[in-house]
């Protein structure tokens, strides 16, 4: 028999040949609706599956198709809810380590997505940051009846210093979309008050390269903190 010979790709080769096909499974979509929703449907069908650098920028691409964002963006905070719990479960159980393999973390995919958008992936990263607000909302420091944590902050509760290092990558990779989204920073430094100091002191580096370029951001920050020493 003969031996196959098995050419390697070139990382950035591959990323950009992944990039180009996600554009085209887009425009498709943008098409045909009937594929739209054939689409949606897999996701509910593969709910529970893990999800990959290419799957979160496919998924993150048709999202900014209006018709699917909602959707989408359900999925991807229910996977990663989900991700995160079966994730501390994991490492507090030893029986639970030696049954499952072991895998790349859901943090670990979402940094991987945003490294990526340098390869032609850029079309996901406006969507990144609206993601990223997102789990900000939904992992910030949230009180649940009688002052008590809510059972998703408590199961995630590494998950806001993991979203500051995602903020602080989104920012170096792409500024400028984010300084769009200014509104939705200046809301992030309205809750720094309820946020422990690590996280705190994690979202003003991720931010810091923005404070020099916008002054609304400095102002509203400064605002903020002013505002924090008297309160």
């Amino acid at each position: 028999s003969k031996d196959v010979e098995v050419q390697t790709i070139p990382q950035d080769q591959l990323r950009h040949v992944e990039g180009t096909a996600i554009l085209h499974i887009v425009f498709a979509i943008r098409l045909d609706h009937e594929l739209g929703r054939e689409f949606l449907k897999s996701l509910k069908v593969s709910q529970g599956q893990p999800l990959c650098p290419f799957s979160i920028a496919l998924l993150l691409s048709v999202a900014r198709i209006q018709r699917h964002e909602e959707q989408v963006f359900e999925f991807l905070k229910g996977a990663i809810t989900k991700s995160f719990k079966d994730e501390q479960a994991q490492q507090g159980s030893k029986f639970l380590q030696d049954l499952l393999p072991s895998c790349h973390s859901v943090s670990y995919m979402i940094m991987d997505t945003v490294r990526n958008s340098v390869f032609g992936w850029d079309h996901v990263t406006q969507s990144l940051v609206q993601l990223g607000f997102i789990l900000l909302d939904l992992f910030g420091s949230k009180a649940g009846p009688f002052g008590k944590t809510t059972e998703i902050a408590t199961a995630v509760a590494k998950t806001p210093s993991q979203l500051a290092y995602l903020l602080y990558n989104i920012v170096i990779s792409a500024p400028m979309i984010l300084l769009e989204s200014s509104s939705k920073v200046i809301e992030t430094f309205d809750q720094l008050s309820f946020l422990p100091l690590t996280t705190v002191q994690g979202l003003l580096k991720a931010v810091q390269p923005l404070l020099k370029v916008s002054m609304s951001l400095k102002d509203a920050l400064i605002l903020v903190l002013r505002k924090s020493m008297f309160s």
